[in-house]
Order: C-alpha cells, then sequence, then structure tokens
C-alpha cells in the first residue's frame, strides 16, 4: 500500500476519518514541556511524515529545541536527500563536533533510518535517533549508537506490522552495536496523557516533546560523565 493511502486509512479505521483533517490538536495537557538548556552542542534534524501536514508538531519541536540552545531544523522527510550532502559536508570535511540527532515523525522516522543507513557509506555515525511512531521502518544501521522509538499499538498494526505504524523497530541483522529501545504509548509510560496520544497527533504532544529533550539531555550527561 502506498504512502499517500496509508495514513488516510489508518486515520479513517482508528480515530475517524475528520482526525485526518484536524491536524495537531494545540492546548490538549500532554504534560509539562522539558525547560533549561541542553548541556552539550547539538544539531538535530526533524524529518516530517507525509505531505508535512501530519508531522507540523515537529516545527514546535525545532522552536523548543533552539530556545533549549540546540541547532535544530525541521524538514520534509522526502527532502532527506538534499539534506545527506549538507550533513556529510559539516561533518566529513569541516569536521563539525555537535552531537549529531535524527528525529522523524510517521514516513519522517522512516526516512530518518534511511539517511541513518545513507551516513554510513560515509563513515559517520548517528549518537542519537530518535523515532515517533514509525510507519514502515527499515532496520537500524549499526553506525546509530542508541536509537529510541516511541509508539502507538494499534490493531492494525498489529494485523498487518508490514503495513501500519504501531510496531517496534529493529537493529539490522549483525547489528550489535545500536542500542535500541521501544517505548509503546501507554498509561504505563506517559500516564494519563497516554489517551489523547494518537498516530495523527503524538509528534505534537508535549509530553512527546519533553521526552526528546529528556533524551538529548541523558545522552549530553552520559557522553560527559569521567
Amino acid at each position: 500500500m502506498n504512502r499517500v493511502l496509508l495514513p488516510l486509512l489508518t486515520g479513517a479505521l482508528l480515530g475517524g476519518v475528520p482526525a485526518c483533517f484536524d491536524g495537531p490538536q494545540e492546548g490538549v495537557p500532554f504534560g509539562d514541556l522539558a525547560s533549561g538548556k541542553i548541556s552539550c552542542p547539538t544539531r538535530a534534524y526533524l524529518l516530517r511524515g507525509l505531505w508535512d501536514y501530519y508531522s507540523t508538531g515537529l516545527n514546535g519541536l525545532q522552536d523548543e529545541l533552539l530556545g533549549a540552545g540546540v541547532t535544530a531544523e525541521a524538514i520534509s522527510g522526502a527532502d532527506w536527500p538534499n539534506l545527506l550532502p549538507r550533513v556529510v559536508e559539516l561533518y566529513a570535511n569541516q569536521g563539525a563536533t555537535e552531537t549529531l540527532v535524527l528525529v522523524g515523525h510517521s514516513y519522517g522516522a522512516d526516512d530518518a533510518i534511511r539517511m541513518a543507513d545513507y551516513l554510513e557509506e560515509y563513515g559517520l555515525g548517528v549518537p542519537l535517533l530518535v523515532l515517533i511512531d514509525a510507519t514502515r521502518p527499515p532496520p537500524i544501521p549499526p553506525n546509530v549508537d542508541r536509537c529510541v522509538h516511541v509508539y502507538v499499538p494499534n490493531v492494525l498494526g498489529d494485523e498487518f506490522p508490514d503495513g501500519f505504524a504501531g510496531n517496534p523497530v529493529e537493529a539490522k541483522a549483525g547489528n550489535t552495536h545500536t542500542e535500541v529501545v521501544n517505548i509503546p504509548v501507554s498509561s504505563a509510560t506517559f500516564g494519563e496523557d497516554a489517551a489523547e496520544i494518537g498516530h495523527l497527533n503524538i509528534e505534537a504532544a508535549r509530553a512527546i516533546h519533553a521526552f526528546v529533550m529528556k533524551e538529548l539531555e541523558l545522552h549530553c550527561e552520559a557522553t560527559s560523565a569521567p
């Protein structure tokens, strides 16, 4: 099934057709935003999903990251082939030292994995890969140090794992390097906020934004520890 029909069908079956067109639910009480500054130099690229419409919450996350001192840029996930040479130029040719972080939602999460895969060909690593409800994710390549995937389990994903979001990601065969962490959205992981989070608004959820910020700061703490 193609990239156009999948999100529409998912929204229609799981949340009703109007949910496909409502966009991010601004003001829904998903929890407190992370505050303060990220304590190490970090550059984050945020890859939006289909048509950019379903992932506009990443624009807000970009602004929060900028406010926390992170060099952040949200782009269309489909534009990752154009982003790739820029990243290669920065890190392979200019020797950039900022921690490279890739974040993606839905098809943008799938594209973030593909971009990481291509970066391996240039000898570049991805210290942190954050995936938000990936749709049809490829396996995680070994040049990724840590991959965290927050996803929303659902009946379509259970029945058709190769066609719909809602399933864990896996490392490539033979990849024993990457720490892969899959976190299902539930009351156990995100409390009462979980009931309000679905595939079409997860990237706009304040609890998810706070989670991403925390992941960046945890990476800083881990790399700065003696």
